[in-house]
């Protein structure tokens, strides 16, 4: 049974803290987490089940499909139906990619603050349930921003004009087929504002 955690200093690993790699199978795991952001989620992730509480996260094969192209494409447009999972993928990547990609910037956004907020619920209780072994320090750690010791942050806005402004970009994830995004047509040098939906159609 877990131990209950009662506040931030018990459920996060302090900036520049020291661990333990004398065991070689956690210098193993560490090396293929940094390598493979799947094995990451599935030795190490946890999620919180409506009605069976905390469980590992297990991906289904269509899941593997979804974080496989997060990860290897640049640009993606994931339609799926609602409460399939693609929320918990992408909360779990954000995740592997600011502790495992050194100085990356992350941006969730939705058209209502609270969607993005609740992608950083799921992408907190993913950090607290990770040993310190695998796990970075934190030096900033609130509802809107998480920013790790290695110079990495993610950080939740509602989408507009200036969402993204003052950031260097790395990542940016939205939510929700309404929001609009600027597309430029390679062959014409067209712009048109379209939503992603839209733009998934168009693809």
């Amino acid at each position: 049974m877990r131990k209950p955690k009662t506040s931030a200093i018990d459920v996060i690993k302090r900036p520049y803290s020291q661990s333990d790699y004398s065991d070689e199978k956690t210098l193993l795991d560490l090396l293929l987490c940094a390598e493979d952001p799947v094995y990451f989620m599935r030795t190490y992730m946890r999620i919180q089940h409506a009605t069976r509480g905390s469980l590992p996260f297990n991906p289904y094969p269509f899941q593997e499909r979804i974080l496989k192209a997060l990860h290897e494409h640049r640009n993606n447009v994931v339609m799926c139906a609602r409460q399939s999972g693609k929320t918990t993928c992408a909360a779990g990547y954000l995740l592997w990619r600011a502790m495992f990609v050194p100085d990356s910037t992350i941006l969730i956004t939705a058209n209502k603050y609270v969607q993005a907020i609740e992608v950083m619920d799921r992408v907190r209780y993913a950090y607290e349930n990770i040993s310190d072994a695998i796990r970075c320090g934190v030096i900033e750690y609130n509802k809107g921003t998480i920013s790790f010791d290695n110079g990495s942050r993610i950080v939740s806005r509602a989408t507009s004009t200036d969402a993204g402004r003052g950031l260097s970009i790395s990542l940016l994830y939205c939510l929700a087929g309404e929001t609009t995004v600027k597309v430029r047509d390679k062959e014409t040098g067209e712009i048109q504002e379209v939503t992603l939906e839209e733009l998934y159609n168009l693809l």
